[in-house]
């Protein structure tokens, strides 16, 4: 096991594309909680974003 530890993965591209697309669905999800949390999405405002 000590050996395998530190041996870096096969697929390194595919892992790496696979975490950014993850970071980046991660984030935009959290962008959009907070602009619901903070009513930006309300249907009283609708154009609360462009302003």
């Amino acid at each position: 096991i000590y050996g395998d530890v530190f041996r870096p993965p096969q697929k390194c591209i595919l892992l790496c594309t696979l975490v950014g697309k993850g970071v980046q669905i991660a984030m935009t999800f959290l962008i959009i909680l907070v602009f619901a949390t903070l009513d930006f999405f309300s249907p009283d405002k609708p154009n609360a974003l462009l302003t």
